[in-house]
């Protein structure tokens, strides 16, 4: 494991609290309060946060799987379609992209902060 890939870790353990403490105290300064942050961790406790950032990344990637091969599968039946198959297929996925984005949006943004949320205040 390199050195940039540990300190991308760290910094995106970081980072999303901090979205999510700038959302909630309407406060610019306080998406750079570490130690705040490093204290809310704390009180999550650090194992269920990263616990919850796994399964959370796991429901993602089994969504967005599910997704592209049921994508691909269709693309396929389309793409036999002379001259305009594949046309149809690209519209087809923009537009299932589109509907299917702000869902896997919303919910990971709704379980995060859910995840702020349940450290003692």
């Amino acid at each position: 494991m390199s050195v940039g890939a540990i300190v991308y870790f760290l910094f995106s353990l970081i980072a999303i609290m901090a979205l999510i403490r700038f959302a909630r105290t309407d406060s610019f300064g306080e998406a750079f309060n570490i130690s705040a942050i490093l204290a809310h961790i704390g009180r999550i406790g650090w194992l269920n946060y990263i616990l919850a950032l796994i399964i959370v990344w796991i429901v993602l990637v089994v969504a967005v799987m599910i997704f592209l091969i049921a994508m691909g599968i269709v693309s396929f039946i389309l793409a036999l379609i002379p001259l305009v198959g594949w046309l149809l297929a690209l519209i087809l996925i923009a537009a299932v992209a589109i509907l299917i984005g702000p869902f896997i949006g919303v919910f990971e943004a709704r379980y995060l902060t859910l995840i702020y949320e349940s450290a003692e205040a």
